[in-house]
């Protein structure tokens, strides 16, 4: 029973890895919220950072635990690693340590970004509750949902049962055209960590050849995102769930998925295809047979991660609302955070000016403790 839980915040060679990977229930564990995913993404982060863990409970048991990144500089803001992608919830054993998470949370010194936090979250209730009179916390409900997924069962071993008959006359169409170029093949790889290298290879040459290099986030371009990969295959490589797809015409790479495997669930971090070949639709035949192949293995879930675009609705409606999720503690550093972001992105003036009445006087005593605005939460952008 979780009864005024222990709090502390602590570098993250205080926990065990199998200690902070056991807290997320079954049901609720993710890649993103692992020891590996934290110790890969801060090791090619080239913005830096000091890594701390908000930990509710005894560090050899914990209720919850939040990695976050402390970012340079004199505003000290707090970044959830897990969620720069959207819908991760923090690990959390048991609910009844929500109200002393979010107390936890709202406590720290600067500025916490949660990025695109779960809406139906019970935290976020609990963070309202904590922060009055302590905090500014600005949600702003995403336009758009994040991690769209398809719950696997017999039926999607015959992915078309699921689709419009259009795309799956599309499907037979473009994999027709295709073929009477040559030979098509999908494989289905799960590399060992001395293979990951010139796999990787592979997949930042397909993926070079696509749109996301016009846009500028293809791995060959976004070198801090490349060095993660790289570093997170190996990884996952080494404990034998890192699971790569290419779709071929001949011995030409045309399309490819990278992910990984866990808990009865494929996760996406990857995609790409070969614009040259796009009347043939590539991904969207690599995708199809991917589907097939996975549910034919008996997984329970796939979760494309990122936002439900046009792309991923095709195969599925179901994805997670969010809200982006920032707290501002009544400090000068958390003030001074919300001032200049407040700016930045228009938030509404009105609050602009209570938060600067907090911070005019030089002489104001701590206003954690003395009277002050409350928390504002459910903030939207200025029209």
């Amino acid at each position: 029973m979780v009864e005024n839980p222990q709090i502390a915040v602590l570098p993250p060679e205080r926990i065990a890895p199998a200690v902070w990977d056991g807290v997320a229930p079954e049901g609720k564990r993710c890649p993103r919220l692992s020891r590996d995913w934290t110790d890969c993404a801060v090791e090619t982060d080239p913005l830096g950072g000091t890594v701390r863990l908000v930990v509710v409970g005894p560090p050899a048991d914990p209720f919850a635990i939040v990695p976050l990144v402390v970012r340079p500089g004199p505003l000290a803001r707090h970044q959830f690693i897990a969620n720069t992608d959207g819908a991760v919830e923090i690990a959390v054993r048991d609910d009844a340590a929500l109200p002393a998470l979010a107390r936890a949370l709202v406590s720290l010194p600067g500025e916490v970004n949660l990025f695109a936090y779960p809406a139906h979250s019970r935290l976020l209730g609990h963070i309202a509750a904590a922060s009055r009179g302590r905090a500014i916390v600005v949600r702003e409900p995403q336009a758009m949902p994040s991690a769209p997924f398809i719950d696997l069962d017999e039926s999607w071993k015959e992915p078309e049962e699921h689709l419009t008959a259009k795309m799956s006359q599309s499907i037979r169409r473009r994999q027709r055209r295709l073929l009477e170029l040559g030979r098509v093949r999908v494989d289905f790889l799960e590399p060992r960590e001395d293979e990951v290298d010139g796999l990787l290879d592979t997949v930042v040459l397909v993926e070079a050849m696509g749109w996301k290099f016009r846009a500028g986030t293809a791995l060959v371009e976004d070198q801090p995102q490349h060095a993660f990969l790289r570093a997170y295959a190996k990884t996952v490589a080494r404990e034998g769930r890192l699971h790569i797809t290419f779709l071929y015409l001949d011995d030409e790479p045309l399309a490819m998925s990278i992910g990984e495997i866990a808990d009865g669930t494929y996760w996406a971090h990857k995609t790409g295809y070969d614009e040259t070949f796009r009347k043939f639709g590539p991904g969207i035949l690599l995708q199809y047979h991917l589907i097939r192949h996975l549910a034919e293995r008996g997984l329970s879930r796939i979760d494309f991660r990122g936002q439900a675009d046009a792309f991923k609705r095709a195969w599925t409606d179901k994805a997670v609302p969010t809200v982006a999720l920032r707290i501002y503690p009544l400090s000068v550093r958390g003030l001074s955070a919300y001032l200049l972001d407040a700016a930045r992105r228009g938030w509404s003036a009105s609050v602009r000016r209570r938060a600067a009445r907090v911070t005019a006087p030089a002489s104001a005593p701590d206003p954690a403790r003395a009277p002050g605005p409350s928390a504002v939460d459910s903030v939207s952008p200025a029209p």
